[in-house]
């Protein structure tokens, strides 16, 4: 279809609304590193308890948020634009909450999370 010169006011608007949009929504998310990749999260479960190796990318490790619950654990990062970053991993066997432990080393976060004992029914 020809476009008609000037543009007409539907087409500048158009124009001004794409504009508008990718600045707003498309162009802070864009080439931002991924906090919390998951392509570069590892799973290991060592029997007595699991362990998450989960890259961070550069975020702060201070600024990291960690939840667990009995099956379930949320890691939440800031991310670009005053968004958020949150992964949720759920395990088959319930986690000790109180003895978890997380460090954090080369750009990894590393948290071991023991399964909760089961008492001994006789």
């Amino acid at each position: 279809m020809p476009r008609l010169w000037p543009p007409s006011p539907f087409e500048e608007f158009e124009r001004a609304f794409d504009e508008l949009f990718n600045s707003v929504l498309i162009r802070p998310w864009r080439d931002l590193p991924a906090p919390l990749s998951a392509e570069q999260t590892v799973i290991l479960d060592h029997g007595n308890s699991y362990e998450v190796r989960l890259y961070t990318g550069d975020a702060d490790p201070h600024e990291l948020d960690v939840e667990v619950a009995d099956h379930r654990l949320i890691v939440r990062a800031a991310a670009g634009g005053g968004g958020l970053t949150e992964r949720t991993f759920t395990f088959a066997e319930p986690v000790d909450r109180e003895t978890v432990s997380a460090r954090w080393a080369e750009g990894k976060l590393i948290i071991v999370l023991p399964k909760k004992r089961q008492p001994l029914h006789d």
